[in-house]
C-alpha cells in the first residue's frame, strides 16, 4: 500500500490521527444510506465490506473531502471571495471558476484511470480459480472450512 494512508494501516485496521479519526462515523451513516454496503461474499469467501470497514470510510472520507472542496471553491466563485476589492470581485471569481475546473479536470482524470483498469487491465488479468456453488452441509459435519 503506496499512499498517503500508509503510515495509518495496521492490519487489518487504520488508526486515523485527529481529527480524520472524528469522521468515520459520518461515512458510515453514508455508507448504510447510500447502499455503499457489499456483503455477498461472506458465506462463501468470508470477504464483506460493511458500512463500518474501514475501506468503506476511507471511501467516504474521500467524497466527503471532494464536496468540500468543490463546495467551498463554487462558494468563492460566487462571492468573488476577495480581500482586497468590493465583492464580488470579478478577478477571484474567475479564479475560482478555475480552480473549480482544475478540480473537476483532477477528479475526472482519476475516473479515467479507473475505466483504463476495468478496460485494459481487467481482460489481461490471469484468469480467477472458478468455483461451483456452495454445497449445503452435510448433518452433523463441518460447517465451515477447517471445523
Amino acid at each position: 500500500m503506496n499512499n498517503a494512508f500508509a503510515p495509518f494501516y495496521h492490519d487489518p485496521y487504520f488508526v486515523l490521527p485527529a481529527p480524520i479519526s472524528t469522521l468515520p462515523p459520518d461515512a458510515s451513516r453514508r455508507a448504510t444510506r447510500t447502499g455503499t454496503v457489499f456483503t455477498e461474499c461472506l458465506a462463501s469467501c468470508s470477504v464483506q465490506y460493511p458500512a463500518e470497514h474501514h475501506d468503506i470510510n476511507v471511501w467516504h472520507v474521500s467524497l466527503m473531502f471532494a464536496e468540500y472542496v468543490a463546495g467551498m471553491l463554487a462558494k468563492k466563485a460566487e462571492d468573488g471571495h476577495c480581500r482586497n476589492h468590493k465583492k464580488p470581485c470579478a478577478l477571484t471569481r474567475e479564479l475560482h471558476l478555475r480552480i473549480l475546473a482544475r478540480f473537476k479536470a483532477d477528479l475526472l482524470a482519476l475516473v479515467k484511470e479507473i475505466d483504463d483498469i476495468e478496460t485494459n487491465e481487467v481482460p489481461t488479468w490471469p484468469p480467477a480459480n472458478q468455483l461451483s456453488a456452495p454445497q449445503s452441509p452435510t448433518s452433523g459435519g463441518p460447517t465451515t472450512t477447517g471445523t
